[in-house]
């Protein structure tokens, strides 16, 4: 009965905790988002179980990393990417768009 109850007690406070601080302590470190974090941790717990807490996060930074060292080695070839405005922001400021058909939402 004491077991069951500890059992419990790990699975929803123990691990709530650890859910919540996680991303909060590794993403200093890393410099990676608190949903990148969370995201590649519960991945990887479902990918390799118990390990996947430590190979989640190593493969999401992985990843961020290669994505923008590809953005660099190829930024000549890919199209330029600018800021995504709305129509309220279009019309606060009609200078800061040179064409009102590239934006979102026009």
């Amino acid at each position: 009965m004491k077991a069951g109850g500890l059992g419990i007690f790990c699975a929803l406070v123990v691990g709530s905790i650890d859910n919540l601080l996680r991303p909060i302590l590794v993403g200093k470190d890393t410099q990676m988002h608190e949903l990148m974090i969370f995201f590649g941790t519960l991945g990887g717990i479902i990918m390799f179980g118990i390990m996947g807490m430590i190979i989640g996060p190593i493969v999401a930074a992985l990843f961020i990393t290669i994505w923008e060292i590809y953005g660099v080695a190829f930024k000549d070839i890919l199209p330029q990417v600018g800021s995504i405005q709305s129509r309220s922001q279009l019309e606060k400021y009609p200078e800061s768009a040179d064409n009102k058909s590239d934006c979102v939402g026009s």
